[in-house]
Protein backbone atom coordinates (compact mmCIF):
# COMPACT_ATOMS: atom_id res chain seq x y z
CA UNK A 1 0.00 0.00 0.00
CA UNK A 2 1.18 3.62 -0.67
CA UNK A 3 1.51 6.33 1.57
CA UNK A 4 -0.98 8.22 -0.35
CA UNK A 5 -3.66 5.36 0.16
CA UNK A 6 -3.38 4.89 4.00
CA UNK A 7 -4.29 8.84 3.91
CA UNK A 8 -7.82 7.67 2.80
CA UNK A 9 -7.68 4.33 4.70
CA UNK A 10 -7.45 5.40 8.30
CA UNK A 11 -9.31 3.68 10.75
CA UNK A 12 -12.27 4.66 12.14
CA UNK A 13 -15.04 6.95 10.68
CA UNK A 14 -14.20 10.24 8.79
CA UNK A 15 -14.31 13.86 10.80
CA UNK A 16 -16.98 15.83 11.45
CA UNK A 17 -14.89 18.59 11.44
CA UNK A 18 -15.69 20.78 7.93
CA UNK A 19 -14.50 24.41 7.91
CA UNK A 20 -15.84 26.74 5.73
CA UNK A 21 -13.50 27.13 2.16
CA UNK A 22 -11.36 29.63 2.62
CA UNK A 23 -10.21 30.27 -1.26
CA UNK A 24 -6.77 31.35 -0.42
CA UNK A 25 -6.35 28.26 1.57
CA UNK A 26 -7.71 25.65 -0.64
CA UNK A 27 -5.43 27.14 -3.08
CA UNK A 28 -2.41 26.79 -1.26
CA UNK A 29 -3.92 23.21 -0.67
CA UNK A 30 -4.44 22.34 -4.42
CA UNK A 31 -0.96 23.67 -5.14
CA UNK A 32 0.52 21.49 -2.54
CA UNK A 33 -0.70 18.02 -4.09
CA UNK A 34 -0.43 19.24 -7.33
CA UNK A 35 3.51 19.36 -5.76
CA UNK A 36 3.27 16.04 -4.11
CA UNK A 37 2.55 16.89 -0.74
CA UNK A 38 0.67 14.11 1.14
CA UNK A 39 0.31 16.19 4.26
CA UNK A 40 -2.24 18.42 1.85
CA UNK A 41 -4.31 15.87 1.03
CA UNK A 42 -4.87 14.76 4.77
CA UNK A 43 -5.62 17.74 5.66
CA UNK A 44 -8.93 18.17 2.70
CA UNK A 45 -9.47 14.68 3.96
CA UNK A 46 -9.93 15.60 7.65
CA UNK A 47 -11.73 18.39 6.64
CA UNK A 48 -14.10 17.27 3.99
CA UNK A 49 -14.82 13.59 4.53
CA UNK A 50 -17.41 13.33 6.77
CA UNK A 51 -19.47 15.05 4.44
CA UNK A 52 -18.74 12.64 1.26
CA UNK A 53 -19.14 9.98 3.45
CA UNK A 54 -22.39 11.25 4.98
CA UNK A 55 -23.37 11.84 1.29
CA UNK A 56 -21.88 8.10 -0.17
CA UNK A 57 -24.09 6.74 2.56
CA UNK A 58 -27.49 8.35 2.21
CA UNK A 59 -27.15 6.96 -1.63
CA UNK A 60 -25.63 3.77 -1.10
CA UNK A 61 -27.14 2.78 2.10
CA UNK A 62 -23.80 0.02 3.05
CA UNK A 63 -21.49 1.76 5.18
CA UNK A 64 -18.81 -0.52 3.52
CA UNK A 65 -19.51 0.64 -0.05
CA UNK A 66 -19.90 4.38 0.92
CA UNK A 67 -16.45 4.43 2.69
CA UNK A 68 -14.87 2.45 -0.50
CA UNK A 69 -16.29 5.51 -2.83
CA UNK A 70 -15.36 7.95 -0.49
CA UNK A 71 -11.88 6.80 -0.53
CA UNK A 72 -11.57 6.44 -4.42
CA UNK A 73 -13.05 10.28 -4.52
CA UNK A 74 -10.15 11.59 -2.43
CA UNK A 75 -7.52 9.25 -4.46
CA UNK A 76 -8.68 10.52 -7.68
CA UNK A 77 -8.69 13.90 -5.98
CA UNK A 78 -4.46 12.82 -5.07
CA UNK A 79 -3.84 11.71 -8.71
CA UNK A 80 -6.21 14.76 -10.65
CA UNK A 81 -5.98 17.99 -8.59
CA UNK A 82 -5.75 19.75 -11.41
CA UNK A 83 -9.40 18.93 -12.07
CA UNK A 84 -10.47 21.32 -9.39
CA UNK A 85 -10.93 24.82 -10.30
CA UNK A 86 -11.18 27.11 -6.83
CA UNK A 87 -12.46 30.24 -9.10
CA UNK A 88 -15.57 28.19 -10.00
CA UNK A 89 -16.88 26.85 -6.96
CA UNK A 90 -15.78 25.60 -3.25
CA UNK A 91 -14.11 22.88 -2.88
CA UNK A 92 -16.44 21.31 -0.48
CA UNK A 93 -19.14 21.91 -3.51
CA UNK A 94 -16.64 19.65 -5.67
CA UNK A 95 -16.25 16.71 -3.43
CA UNK A 96 -20.19 16.77 -2.97
CA UNK A 97 -20.68 16.57 -6.70
CA UNK A 98 -18.31 14.13 -6.85
CA UNK A 99 -19.60 11.93 -3.88
CA UNK A 100 -23.10 12.18 -5.35
CA UNK A 101 -22.38 10.83 -8.99
CA UNK A 102 -19.64 8.22 -7.71
CA UNK A 103 -22.39 6.77 -5.41
CA UNK A 104 -25.33 6.67 -7.86
CA UNK A 105 -22.72 5.22 -10.44
CA UNK A 106 -21.83 2.55 -7.76
CA UNK A 107 -25.56 1.92 -7.00
CA UNK A 108 -26.26 1.25 -10.48
CA UNK A 109 -23.31 -1.06 -10.77
CA UNK A 110 -24.95 -3.09 -7.91
CA UNK A 111 -28.57 -2.89 -9.64
CA UNK A 112 -27.30 -4.04 -13.14
CA UNK A 113 -24.98 -6.88 -11.11
CA UNK A 114 -28.57 -7.76 -9.87
CA UNK A 115 -30.01 -8.01 -13.20
CA UNK A 116 -27.53 -10.33 -14.29
CA UNK A 117 -27.49 -12.43 -11.75
CA UNK A 118 -31.09 -13.15 -11.95
CA UNK A 119 -30.84 -13.45 -15.79
CA UNK A 120 -27.94 -15.97 -15.00
CA UNK A 121 -30.23 -17.74 -12.22
CA UNK A 122 -32.86 -18.33 -15.24
CA UNK A 123 -30.17 -19.66 -17.94
CA UNK A 124 -28.79 -21.99 -15.32
CA UNK A 125 -31.89 -23.50 -14.02
CA UNK A 126 -32.40 -24.83 -17.95
CA UNK A 127 -28.53 -25.69 -17.77
CA UNK A 128 -29.13 -27.67 -14.32
CA UNK A 129 -31.94 -30.08 -15.46
CA UNK A 130 -30.69 -30.91 -18.81
CA UNK A 131 -27.02 -31.45 -17.74
CA UNK A 132 -26.74 -31.95 -13.95
CA UNK A 133 -23.74 -32.90 -12.77
CA UNK A 134 -23.48 -36.92 -11.60
CA UNK A 135 -19.91 -36.84 -10.24
CA UNK A 136 -17.95 -34.97 -7.60
CA UNK A 137 -15.76 -33.99 -10.84
CA UNK A 138 -18.64 -33.44 -12.54
CA UNK A 139 -20.28 -30.85 -9.74
CA UNK A 140 -17.01 -29.03 -9.48
CA UNK A 141 -17.09 -28.71 -13.40
CA UNK A 142 -20.75 -27.09 -13.39
CA UNK A 143 -19.97 -24.63 -11.10
CA UNK A 144 -17.10 -23.27 -12.97
CA UNK A 145 -19.51 -23.72 -15.70
CA UNK A 146 -21.79 -21.42 -13.30
CA UNK A 147 -19.26 -18.60 -13.13
CA UNK A 148 -18.53 -18.88 -16.82
CA UNK A 149 -22.34 -17.89 -17.94
CA UNK A 150 -22.49 -15.23 -15.44
CA UNK A 151 -19.23 -13.64 -17.10
CA UNK A 152 -21.12 -14.04 -20.46
CA UNK A 153 -23.59 -12.13 -19.42
CA UNK A 154 -21.55 -9.15 -18.31
CA UNK A 155 -19.81 -9.46 -21.53
CA UNK A 156 -23.11 -8.60 -22.84
CA UNK A 157 -22.74 -4.68 -24.00
CA UNK A 158 -25.26 -2.77 -21.67
CA UNK A 159 -27.93 -2.35 -24.01
CA UNK A 160 -28.06 -5.78 -24.96
CA UNK A 161 -28.32 -6.86 -21.10
CA UNK A 162 -30.89 -4.12 -21.00
CA UNK A 163 -33.25 -5.33 -24.00
CA UNK A 164 -32.76 -8.61 -22.69
CA UNK A 165 -33.93 -7.44 -18.98
CA UNK A 166 -37.08 -5.89 -20.21
CA UNK A 167 -38.20 -8.50 -22.95
CA UNK A 168 -37.60 -11.66 -20.55
CA UNK A 169 -37.79 -10.39 -17.09
CA UNK A 170 -39.85 -7.24 -16.99
CA UNK A 171 -42.66 -8.77 -20.36
CA UNK A 172 -42.51 -5.78 -22.53
CA UNK A 173 -42.53 -6.30 -26.24
CA UNK A 174 -40.34 -5.55 -29.13
CA UNK A 175 -42.57 -1.91 -29.51
CA UNK A 176 -42.52 -0.84 -25.52
CA UNK A 177 -38.69 -1.49 -25.38
CA UNK A 178 -38.36 1.05 -28.59
CA UNK A 179 -40.79 3.53 -27.17
CA UNK A 180 -39.23 3.11 -23.83
CA UNK A 181 -35.73 3.48 -25.48
CA UNK A 182 -36.11 5.87 -28.45
CA UNK A 183 -34.88 2.93 -30.32
CA UNK A 184 -36.22 1.42 -33.65
CA UNK A 185 -38.11 -1.64 -33.11
CA UNK A 186 -35.50 -3.32 -35.41
CA UNK A 187 -32.65 -2.19 -33.41
CA UNK A 188 -34.26 -3.84 -30.68
CA UNK A 189 -34.95 -7.02 -32.37
CA UNK A 190 -31.42 -7.48 -33.59
CA UNK A 191 -30.36 -6.23 -30.31
CA UNK A 192 -31.81 -9.03 -28.04
CA UNK A 193 -31.16 -11.60 -31.06
CA UNK A 194 -27.78 -11.07 -30.93
CA UNK A 195 -27.42 -11.27 -27.21
CA UNK A 196 -29.49 -14.83 -26.90
CA UNK A 197 -27.29 -15.77 -29.85
CA UNK A 198 -24.01 -15.04 -27.62
CA UNK A 199 -25.59 -16.76 -24.28
CA UNK A 200 -26.36 -19.82 -26.38
CA UNK A 201 -23.37 -20.34 -27.93
CA UNK A 202 -22.14 -20.52 -24.28
CA UNK A 203 -24.28 -22.80 -23.52
CA UNK A 204 -23.72 -25.32 -26.72
CA UNK A 205 -19.73 -25.11 -25.49
CA UNK A 206 -20.95 -26.17 -22.19
CA UNK A 207 -22.78 -28.97 -23.22
CA UNK A 208 -19.65 -29.93 -25.06
CA UNK A 209 -17.85 -30.07 -21.87
CA UNK A 210 -19.88 -31.53 -19.91
CA UNK A 211 -20.16 -34.72 -22.56
CA UNK A 212 -16.73 -34.76 -22.82
CA UNK A 213 -16.22 -35.07 -19.06
CA UNK A 214 -18.87 -37.74 -18.54
CA UNK A 215 -17.13 -39.84 -21.34
CA UNK A 216 -13.44 -39.27 -19.59
CA UNK A 217 -14.75 -41.30 -16.15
Amino acid sequence: MTNIESVSLRAGLPSAREPADCVEDVVSLMDRMVAGDEHALGEVFDRHAGRVYGLCLRVLREPADAEEVMQEIFLELWRRPERFDARRGSLRAYLSQLARSRAIDRLRQHRRRSEVMRMADAVLEHVTVSAAPRTPDGAALFAEQRRDVRDALMALSEPQRSALVLSYFDGLTYREIAERSGEPVGTIKTRVRRALLRLREQLVQWSEMTVAGEDEE
